[in-house]
């Protein structure tokens, strides 16, 4: 029974190696397609593969054990008592199996979460998407940009190499700017804002921008290849004070706008001061239901539910989109 436990020790030892080899490897950075393929197997065998794997051993050893008590030449060769200890014992770990990896899990969770500190996490996690065969990513944001050029590389290597993929769809918010706003907004000499409608007309024609790009590599993707395509914008009612992404239905990324960072416009000669978000210094955080945490389950899901509620509320947006029956 002791050499049993050191072998099951020494699976254990390995099995952290190889992650450790997997953080290892992500760390250099230089290869980032092949360090995300790799990522989402390590997660795939952690989280699918190895707890059918422990119940299928801990089962069978149960299961030899008690066929030596019942049948003597078993028994004799499995050196009898020794053996059946052994397998009342991996009885029990069967039964508390779950409980034990919750545990584990749990004290896995900062390094879990800072995982998702990263702001390039959430384009590895898209990159990672192209792999299946369905590319779905949610944005409610300030301009766009930083998902934009995520989404424009997704389609630009598609129509290259368009692998398993059968659609894509990508569903981005931003906020009306055809109306007076309080954010962003102008710094008066005397302390009080004001509404700027030259600057709240730029940052929208920089988002206009931004999907009329997006919108024609989606057109080459769809007239290249069997893709279903459906990019859709909407403009909804209030100020950017948060960002949020989601990537598929496994993960999700939130984080707050610093609103009282001041800019000078127009650039390169400036005549005036505004008050125009970019994300706070805390960075953005992250949940991922593949890592087995009750938590990250609630927060995407809460995430995709604020992300419908305010789709339902908001307009279609001026520059259009394009639907799988375009």
């Amino acid at each position: 029974m002791i050499l049993q436990v050191q072998r099951l020790l020494m699976l254990l030892e390995g099995y952290e190696r190889l992650q450790s080899g997997e953080r290892l490897f992500l760390a250099r950075g230089d290869m980032p397609g092949t360090a995300v393929r790799f990522q989402g197997a390590i997660r795939y065998l952690r989280h699918t593969v190895e707890p059918i794997a422990t119940r299928c051993i801990l089962l069978g050893i149960f299961i030899l054990g008690l066929v030596a008590q019942i049948f003597k030449p078993v028994g004799d060769a499995l050196q009898g008592r020794a053996f059946t200890a052994g397998a009342l014992l991996s009885l029990v770990a069967y039964v508390l199996y779950d409980a034990i990896k919750d545990l584990a899990d749990g004290s896995r969770s900062e390094h879990t979460t800072s995982r998702f500190a990263n702001p390039t996490s959430r384009g590895d996690l898209i990159k990672e998407a192209e792999t299946g065969r369905a590319i779905d990513v949610r944005f409610i944001g300030y301009t766009g940009e930083s998902i934009f050029d995520h989404m424009r590389g997704t389609l630009m290597r598609l129509h290259d190499s368009p692998a398993r993929i059968q659609s894509v769809t990508f569903r981005v918010l931003t906020p009306n700017l055809s109306e007076p706003m309080q954010i962003p907004c102008r710094v008066n000499g005397d302390g009080t804002m004001s509404d700027d409608p030259e600057f709240r007309r730029y940052v929208e024609g920089r988002t206009r921008d931004y999907a009329s790009h997006l919108l024609f590599f989606a057109r080459r993707l769809r007239e290249r290849t069997n893709i279903e395509v459906s990019i859709q914008f909407r403009t909804y009612p209030g100020l950017p004070t948060f960002q949020a992404c989601l990537v598929g239905d496994n993960v999700a990324f939130f984080a707050f706008y610093d609103v009282a960072r001041e800019t000078e416009f127009p650039y390169g000669q400036p005549d005036r001061v505004l008050l125009d978000p970019v994300i706070s210094r805390s960075g953005r955080v992250g949940w991922d239901v593949r890592d087995g945490m009750r938590r990250s389950e609630h927060m995407v899901k809460e995430c995709s539910d604020l992300f419908e509620s305010m789709w339902k509320i908001s307009s279609e947006a001026p520059w259009g989109g394009t639907n799988h029956a375009d």
